[in-house]
């Protein structure tokens, strides 16, 4: 599957990216690639004799019950953690004094 020169430039505006000649080639042959690789699963999924897959995997027995089990002791955590303070994790500022 081939793309266009209009339509590579408009991906390349959409992307507001500066393509020179010689990217402008080889990103039409790596998205003529992707393409392909779309159309093979496409056309894999016209197999009449598959049927077809509600999940990737086998559903059958992939959740567990819910079980309550004991937390681990406040302690054994802070021990594990990189530091505290008067009995609570301490980690590092991620916004600033406003909020």
């Amino acid at each position: 599957m081939e793309i266009g020169d209009d339509e590579l430039a408009r991906l390349a505006e959409l992307a507001r990216i500066d393509l020179d000649p010689t990217e402008r080639v080889a990103l039409k042959a790596d998205l003529a690639a992707l393409l392909g690789a779309f159309q093979a699963v496409r056309d894999a999924d016209d197999d009449p004799d598959r049927p077809p897959l509600l999940r990737p995997g086998d559903p059958v027995d992939g959740l567990r019950d819910d079980v309550v089990a004991p937390g681990l002791p406040p302690e054994r955590v802070l021990d594990h953690a990189h530091g505290s303070v008067d009995g609570r994790i301490r980690v590092p500022r991620t916004a600033g004094d406003d909020g």
